[in-house]
């Protein structure tokens, strides 16, 4: 067993979007690595309740681009924590298209995820 870098986090209760693959799955490593309780909250549900059950922490899906989806996850998230301390709106992506390439389509994608999914997810 290691020793807490964050002591501080023992105990937190926290909701990381994105969680289910890369950075965000790190995060929730991470986080539950100092003792914190985790819920990974992502549209890959199963690849959420996957990387939920190798921290030992909860899986919820959710789409960051529209509130009602943001809601209903973090009323979840919240039942099955009993609250909420920490939120990490890690959810993002990227087309990788230059933005010259970029299609309107393309634009609207990575806009509603990376700028209206942690404008969603802060406020609730």
């Amino acid at each position: 067993m290691s020793t807490a870098i964050f002591p501080e986090l023992a105990g937190a209760k926290a909701i990381v979007t994105g969680g289910a693959a890369g950075i965000g799955r790190a995060i929730a490593a991470a986080l539950a690595q100092q003792s914190a309780q985790v819920t990974i909250a992502d549209l890959d549900l199963a690849g959420a309740e996957t990387a939920a059950r190798e921290i030992g922490g909860h899986a919820v899906g959710v789409d960051v681009r529209q509130r009602a989806s943001v809601e209903a996850a973090f009323a979840q998230a919240e039942r099955l924590m009993g609250g909420f301390d920490v939120l990490v709106a890690n959810a993002g992506v990227s087309t990788m298209s230059h933005a010259l390439d970029l299609t309107d389509a393309e634009w609207d994608f990575n806009f509603d995820v990376n700028a209206r999914g942690i404008f969603l997810t802060n406020q609730i």
